[in-house]
């Protein structure tokens, strides 16, 4: 996250998911003509990485998407509730703070995290 000093010139951006549902969070400030070399999806610890081309996921339950750099959760669950930072090319504050509250219980299996790994990105067609 950044500094505490600097947070409150951070815009919030607000998600509201229903535990179960897949939702995806949008990177701020990044766009399919943005030129991204490192990017770091946060919450109070790192969660989602893409380095020298390869994405690195804390969680299988989390995928990078190629296009916007966007993270999914699938599915999401109540304690995905928090607040979420993307920080692009080593930059020390986010263009904006994602906040996220899950409602409700999930009741289905959801896989345990592991050491992160790194996965093929996931592209999306229209």
């Amino acid at each position: 996250m950044a500094p505490r000093g600097d947070i409150e010139n951070i815009p919030v951006v607000k998600y509201v998911a229903v535990a179960g549902k897949n939702i995806t969070l949008d990177c701020p400030g990044v766009n399919e003509r943005s030129l991204v070399e490192t990017l770091v999806w946060r919450t109070s610890h790192t969660i989602a990485e893409y380095i020298n081309g390869l994405p690195l996921v804390s969680n299988p339950r989390l995928t990078l998407i190629a296009d916007n750099f966007s993270l999914q959760l699938s599915p999401s669950i109540s304690s995905d509730t928090a607040e979420y930072s993307c920080l692009l090319n080593d930059r020390h504050s986010p263009e904006a703070i994602v906040d996220l509250l899950v409602q409700g219980e999930y009741k289905g299996s959801v896989p345990q995290p592991r050491l992160p790994f790194y996965q093929s990105i996931k592209r999306i067609r229209n």
